[in-house]
């Protein structure tokens, strides 16, 4: 099975002129008899044992084989990191592909879509994906670029909610009383506790991009680019943009995080960890608590190297576009088996077999079931994803211990009640606005894990910050966008 495509290859590949077969496409047409090309992330985690997830995609393709007539080449190109590192460099040099993940934070969607290399679906959903349809029309409004849905949905939690998702062993062992945190200042009795008795452990973890994992807490939205520089308030309904490193929300987070900083809450190193190292932490059960920016009760509790963590949510809730298009398979346009990958995913979302085998693994080897819809995963068996969202319909999956037996029943009912923003199923046009996009981004990939994570003093940092904002074009950007947005509302009436 082919894997990790290096960049050194990929580089040759451009070189060598490989982007003119891109805008060709393939001389040969397949017979079908070729599998379908996936190219996905390994997840939290990844790597996996080769032998074990071999023997893992081999029983999902006797299963696609069977009900289809096809297989599939599953490619996965490292975690969610390195995934979103290498997959431009893929999608440019031309491989071949017929299907990719795709998402608002790895291997950019409206990024791919704008490119040229997400195909429409609104045809190919009517006709082969009836079933992916039928159940999530709403959600695939959220999706469309040009006019077209580009992307199918993981039926999934489509609610921004904060939480804060923390070791249950040192509730125990402190009596913390999770029940009282409603803000994030309350959370400072347990982080001393874990300063003065844990020394093992980091107390918080903060993530490679604080900010853009917790305004939701703080009642903004974004606009569908640059979430965490530029937003409108949830509730607006005149939808208003505006520089949210200028605003008050932006300066509270930043101080609360310089003080935990100071306070030795938040590690003194952390400033160089990238995500990737941040979820390997995690992964290690060496964080005490850290913040995310959905919370989802399918994986409100999770096992971490045989430690339990609960999240718990904190501020409001609302249905966003961006988590909506946060984890996404989509159809390449060269794919010349566009029919055949669309009939795969419809497929998998009704199928629980072949999800739960992407999921999970095989039975006896890498989980154990321990009920009719529930099951233990084996600890190092050489296949856990720990990704159920990413692979489509979550609700066709199976139960863990700690999950409630009407989870999915309440995911839906979360869905279908929380408050909807009032840019709900909006998508700036990247083509007018990409150079200031570019530039904008470079300043906030400079500055936010230094001010937002609370490495620098937010009374230098911000003003710094903003200058450089201003510099690099966001007034001009923020202009554009608000008329990208009046506009789509006046359309949407």
């Amino acid at each position: 099975m082919k894997r990790i495509i290096t960049v050194i290859t990929i580089a040759a590949l451009l070189l060598g002129g490989a982007a003119t077969a891109f805008a060709t496409g393939s001389e040969e047409a397949s017979d079908g008899s070729d599998p379908l090309i996936w190219y996905v992330p390994g997840g939290n985690g990844y790597p996996y044992n080769e032998v074990e997830e071999a023997a893992v995609y081999d029983a999902f393709n006797a299963m696609t084989e069977e009900a289809l007539g096809v297989t599939v080449d599953i490619r996965v190109q490292g975690g969610f990191g390195e995934y979103g590192d290498t997959m431009p460099l893929i999608l440019a040099s031309g491989e071949d592909m017929d299907l990719l993940w795709t998402a608002t934070w790895s291997n950019d969607f409206l990024q791919n879509a704008f490119d040229g290399f997400l195909a429409g679906l609104d045809d190919l959903l009517e006709e082969y994906g009836q079933d992916i349809l039928a159940d999530t029309a709403e959600q695939l409004e959220a999706t469309r670029v040009n006019g077209e849905i580009r992307a199918v949905w993981s039926q999934q939690i489509a609610v921004y909610n904060s939480q804060i998702t923390v070791n249950m062993d040192l509730v125990e062992k402190y009596g913390w009383d999770m029940d009282s945190v409603e803000r994030m200042e309350d959370l400072v009795p347990f982080l001393q506790d874990v300063v003065e008795n844990e020394p093992e452990l980091i107390p918080y973890g903060t993530g490679a991009d604080p900010w853009g994992l917790i305004w939701p807490y703080y009642g903004v939205t974004g606009p569908g680019v640059l979430g965490s520089v530029i937003g409108m308030y949830a509730d607006d309904p005149d939808r208003t943009v505006f520089n949210l490193i200028e605003s008050d929300e932006y300066r509270q987070w930043a101080e609360l995080m310089y003080a935990w900083n100071q306070a030795g809450y938040v590690p003194q190193d952390g400033l160089t960890f990238t995500n990737d190292q941040w979820r390997q932490l995690q992964n290690q059960a060496r964080v005490a608590m850290w913040h995310h920016n959905t919370y989802n009760p399918q994986n409100a509790e999770i096992e971490r190297a045989g430690t339990l963590y609960k999240a718990f949510r904190v501020g409001n809730g609302y249905t966003i576009t961006e988590n909506i298009i946060n984890t996404l398979h989509a159809i390449h346009s060269q794919s010349e088996r566009k029919e055949d990958a669309m009939r795969l995913l419809n497929f998998l979302w009704t199928s629980s077999d072949a999800y739960n085998t992407l999921v999970w693994g095989l039975e006896g080897q890498h989980y154990e079931r321990t009920g009719p819809n529930r099951i233990t995963p084996i600890q190092d068996s050489g296949y856990y994803t720990n990704i159920p969202w990413m692979w489509g319909n979550t609700f066709h999956g199976y139960l863990l211990s700690q999950q409630a037996d009407g989870l999915f029943e309440e995911v839906a009912f979360l869905n279908a009640e929380s408050e909807k923003v009032p840019t709900l199923g909006f998508n700036p046009n990247l083509d007018e606005i990409k150079t200031l996009v570019a530039t904008v981004t470079a300043v906030k990939d400079q500055y936010e894990t230094q001010v937002g994570g609370g490495y620098i003093d937010p009374a230098v940092g911000i003003p710094q910050y903003v200058e450089a904002l201003q510099q690099a074009g966001i007034d001009e950007l923020i202009e554009l966008l608000q008329a990208q947005i009046d506009e789509w509302a006046s359309a949407n009436r």
